[in-house]
């Protein structure tokens, strides 16, 4: 009953994408630009576009900003609203979601039963150790590992950090500073003013360490009291990670 066009406006080619090619009417790679890429949705007439997430990539979320086809859907890749007015529904896991889950979305919410993930353990030997001395972390500091991106820590949160540092004292906040644009030196500086305020020393209780090889991030972990999930957006792919190596996670009570 449908004729399936797949977008991929990203620059891989695997095996993934090479099987996606063979499973659908149209796959359009190679567009430049979202802009050239809401042209040629645009013009391509569709009944319907379901994004798999909205939130991980730019171009994603600016075509899905727009009225591209009549009905507009997102998925899970976030488990949030989009909170955009261009998309119509949002398709979620049964298991996941509470019975007011309706509340949460913008969107007209569509459970869907029986869909989960199913994760592969990367498997990955975690090296034989870590040099952590170069980020002036000791061997008697208590690790807590705050793996998201930085753009997940919200200003109106940063005191919790500060109570989280001043209680587990001595210990450090591992933070991560990707290399790609300026995001964690922006977080850095906005949690040392936080830390400044409330009188604990932002340098006995910090640290943003470069992005590590997974073999180190798993030596890392194997060396920390805990990893500490991001407030109002959980992780996945690093939660996950935790949990491969068996290190503690500690979430968020509340809705």
């Amino acid at each position: 009953e449908f004729e399936l066009t797949l977008c991929h406006p990203g620059t891989g080619d695997d095996e993934q994408t090479r099987w996606a090619r063979q499973h659908v009417a149209h796959f359009v790679h190679g567009e430049s630009g979202w802009e050239s890429w809401a042209r040629r949705i645009a013009d391509s007439a569709l009944d319907a576009i379901v994004y798999p997430e909205i939130g991980m990539d730019a171009t994603t979320l600016r075509l899905a900003s727009q009225r591209l086809a009549p009905l507009q859907a997102a998925s899970w890749g976030h488990p949030i609203t989009t909170g955009l007015p261009s998309i119509d529904v949002f398709f979620s896991a049964e298991a996941m979601e509470p019975s007011n889950a309706e509340s949460h979305y913008t969107e007209r919410l569509i459970r869907l039963p029986g869909i989960g993930c199913s994760y592969q353990p990367y498997g990955v030997e975690s090296a034989a150790t870590v040099d952590l001395s170069r980020w002036g972390i000791g061997s008697h500091d208590r690790l807590l590992v705050c793996a998201g991106v930085p753009n997940k820590y919200a200003p109106g949160d940063d005191a919790i950090w500060v109570d989280l540092a001043r209680r587990c004292a001595p210990c450090k906040l591992v933070f991560f500073a990707p290399s790609y644009n300026d995001l964690g030196a922006m977080l850095s500086a906005r949690l040392r003013r936080a830390f400044d305020a409330a009188g604990v020393p932002f340098e006995d209780a910090v640290r943003f360490l470069p992005w590590l090889p997974r073999s180190e991030f798993f030596a890392l972990l194997d060396r920390s009291t805990a990893m500490v999930d991001t407030v109002g957006f959980s992780g996945f792919n690093t939660a996950m990670q935790a949990f491969e190596r068996q290190t503690p996670l500690m979430a968020w009570e509340g809705p």
